[in-house]
């Protein structure tokens, strides 16, 4: 019988993908609704998601995204010469 009770089923929650992350918070009656805030926040900084959902506000292309990508490594190499020179100033 097609469109009746019998052919009803419940909504169920697609299974997560791998690497997907959950932050749930505990709370009991007596916690305070600001004090869940702020510790669901610190749980979504910490498991880097508020990152994740910065950069995928907006689309990227995929030529901008290698761009940027290039762009941070050159950054880090530029750091880490500066640390490496003042390494072996300080040696001597």
């Amino acid at each position: 019988m097609r469109g009746t009770v019998l052919d009803y089923k419940p909504f169920v929650e697609p299974p997560l993908s791998e690497g997907t992350t959950v932050v749930e918070i505990e709370l009991t009656e007596t916690d305070r609704l600001d004090w869940a805030l702020k510790q669901f926040r610190r749980r979504m900084i910490r498991s880097g998601m508020f990152k994740e959902m910065r950069r995928k506000r907006f689309y990227e292309k995929p030529s901008e995204a290698r761009k940027a990508k290039a762009k941070a490594a050159e950054r880090r190499r530029h750091k880490d010469r500066k640390r490496a020179r003042a390494a072996r100033r300080l040696e001597f």
